[in-house]
């Protein structure tokens, strides 16, 4: 796989998928929908495309097709993920502190 496309219809919230792929080095394209675009720099380490515009999925997978070195480029501009782990404690220690205030 070199692409990884979430191409939700909905306001999706914030989602991992997300940084599973660019853990494993891949680029994304994401719905221009709730917290996806946030994480996505369209153009740069990804892309975000309008559900509501017709094509404008398609277009983003021929610009990838007509310069498939596009892919190594973006992959420079990755943003710095937390593994699930890393992550998973940190929400943990959230909550901790949380219950101990009452």
């Amino acid at each position: 796989m070199d692409v990884r496309v979430v191409p939700s219809s909905w306001n999706e919230t914030y989602g991992r998928v997300i940084d599973e792929a660019f853990l494993h080095h891949r680029t994304v394209i994401v719905s221009k929908r709730g917290g996806m675009p946030e994480r996505v720099a369209d153009g740069k380490n990804g892309f975000v495309f309008d559900p509501d515009r017709k094509n404008d999925l398609y277009d983003k997978l021929k610009i990838i097709a007509a310069n498939p070195q596009i892919l190594n480029a973006m992959q420079e501009n990755f943003p710095a993920v937390k593994t699930i782990e890393t992550y998973a404690a940190e929400v943990e220690g959230v909550y901790k502190q949380l219950v101990n205030m009452t």
